[in-house]
């Protein structure tokens, strides 16, 4: 993955507009949930070497990879989605039939959020 540029908040290019729908939806999630660092970056290409479609979690590094123009309009609840995502990187069991039960548990907890 080529992570793209880190948005900032003087970023008058589109970063700007993607930090304000970050915020916003940082601000909907219960407090004890919120990161407390994150790491926003834009236009990154992913390891198929396509550009990425929207937002996702890099669960690796924490952080959201977003598609600045596309991202922007995507409703709160995906912006939750992929924050609780976020929230809950960390280690993970080895195993197949463990590390799919925590995918399928974290997807189900993103979904509710």
């Amino acid at each position: 993955m080529i992570p793209g540029r880190v948005a900032r908040c003087g970023d008058v290019s589109g970063g700007i507009h993607v930090l304000a729908a970050v915020s916003d939806a940082v601000l909907r999630m219960p407090e004890a949930a919120r990161p407390d660092h994150l790491l926003v970056h834009l236009d990154p290409i992913v390891d198929t070497g396509a550009p990425l479609d929207r937002i996702e979690c890099h669960s690796a590094s924490r952080s959201l990879l977003v598609t600045g123009d596309a991202a922007v309009a995507l409703p709160a609840a995906v912006w939750l989605h992929e924050l609780a995502h976020v929230a809950m990187s960390g280690a993970r069991p080895q195993g197949t039939v463990a590390g799919r039960l925590v995918a399928a548990v974290e997807e189900g907890v993103a979904d509710f959020v």
